[in-house]
């Protein structure tokens, strides 16, 4: 009953239909010993922070509002710009002094007209808008480097996080695996001293069944070991596998 709820329950999280079909491979994953997580915090920041969507989506914030600042500064500085204009018209009653009718290429070129224009702006008075405006995109710029800050702040807790759970699981790796080698023995000497009738069945199963609960809880601390240093592979940038 056990299982077939949790197949349900993980059925559900995949949000599969009821009638898709899967199993469930279990990967073969040899631990070697070692007394500390692959990684140290700082390492696995120094190569996050370069991936990470969340900070260069922050650093592009900053450059946006750079580019804001120099904008509302650009509002101090004279303007220039230049108009150009070209004109022209066709009347069929449009005649010469002599009552001639013009030709249509005649008339484009008799009443054409030009007009060439340029227009310089100073910004000596207005009504202290610019000044404003510089004074708001100071103020966003320094928002965006803050939160810049932030976000890096937050990733480095994060990380320092994911490290401490991996280095939690790894010692409770190790300690479930010392302590199945030593109810391993125990069992031994129970197995032999029921061989012989020293010890009763009750005793036996008591000491079989201690051994089974280490030895699920040893691949559950397994398990959840490789979970931990998984998520430290995901902030490196590694490939999820096996």
């Amino acid at each position: 009953n056990q299982i077939e709820l949790s197949l349900l329950n993980l059925r559900q999280i995949m949000f599969l239909p009821e009638d898709t079909e899967f199993s469930i491979e279990v990967p073969e994953i040899e631990l070697s010993p070692r007394e500390q997580t692959p990684y140290t915090p700082m390492q696995v920041y120094s190569v996050a922070v370069q991936e990470q969507p969340e900070v260069k989506s922050a650093e592009l914030r900053i450059r946006s509002a750079e580019h804001g600042l120099a904008v509302a500064k650009g509002g101090r500085s004279p303007q220039l710009s230049m108009r150009a204009s070209f004109g022209t018209g066709y009347s069929e009653a449009f005649m010469d002094f002599l009552g001639n009718s013009l030709s249509f290429a005649d008339q484009l070129r008799e009443n054409r007209s030009t007009n060439i224009g340029l227009t310089l702006s100073i910004p000596v008075f207005n009504n202290f808008q610019t000044r404003t405006s510089v004074g708001r995109s100071k103020i966003n710029l320094e928002n965006s480097q803050l939160q810049n800050q932030i976000v890096r702040e937050q990733l480095f807790q994060t990380i320092q996080q994911a490290h401490a759970d991996a280095t939690a699981a790894l010692k409770r790796f190790v300690s479930t695996e010392k302590n199945v080698e030593a109810l391993q023995e125990a069992f031994r000497y129970t197995e032999q001293r029921f061989n012989v009738g020293m010890v009763n069945s009750l005793e036996y199963n008591d000491a079989k069944n201690r051994l089974a609960a280490a030895e699920s809880e040893l691949l559950q601390s397994k398990y959840e070991y490789v979970f931990r240093v998984k998520i430290l592979d995901f902030y490196l940038g590694e490939p999820l596998s096996f």
